[in-house]
């Protein structure tokens, strides 16, 4: 199966729950917390 596209909400959601079960992993050893961080819509023109 293919990736899903780029900056596609696809995308995005496959991203952070491979982010979360990295983090989970490390949050038993070291990690704090975590934050999801969103600085602007990527597919607009600018």
């Amino acid at each position: 199966q293919d990736p899903p596209l780029m900056f596609s909400e696809e995308y995005q959601k496959g991203l952070l729950q491979q982010y979360h079960v990295v983090l989970d992993q490390k949050r038993k050893e070291y990690v704090v917390g975590e934050l999801i961080w969103n600085f602007a819509d990527f597919m607009t023109n600018q």
